[in-house]
């Protein structure tokens, strides 16, 4: 049985039924001023998902489990703390908070996050 490579490339290269394009205008995403995995080249992106590919296995996520059900425990923790002073909360800033100390912890590796959902403030930077 004969492979035709190019063939191979081609359908691989497709997603539903449309010819995907990597360039979308360049590795640099002008709005922010980074790169952007989504954006880069195909041979590029390759390289990319699998340096992170890693980070999103079943057993990454299963290690990554009681981390984020901490943070889980805690926001809930603290709402009820602040919904006996003021019972209208805002949900979006509790989110945020949550999602930076998320980040912090996962990517950053600062233990418990930054503190956002301990102390919750916006701190000007």
């Amino acid at each position: 049985m004969t492979t035709d490579v190019k063939a191979t490339a081609a359908a691989r290269n497709k997603r539903n039924g449309k010819q995907r394009n990597r360039s979308g205008g360049g590795k640099w995403d002008r709005r922010s001023g980074h790169t952007n995995v989504a954006r880069e080249d195909t041979n590029e992106h390759a390289l990319l998902r699998r340096q992170l590919t890693s980070g999103f296995s079943d057993r990454a996520m299963r290690e990554q489990e009681p981390i984020m059900g901490s943070f889980a425990n805690l926001l809930i923790s603290r709402l009820k703390d602040a919904t006996q002073e003021d019972s209208r909360q805002n949900m979006q800033d509790w989110y945020t908070w949550t999602t930076f100390d998320v980040i912090g912890d996962l990517s950053f590796g600062v233990a418990g996050g930054f503190g956002c959902v301990k102390t919750p403030a916006f701190i000007p930077g």
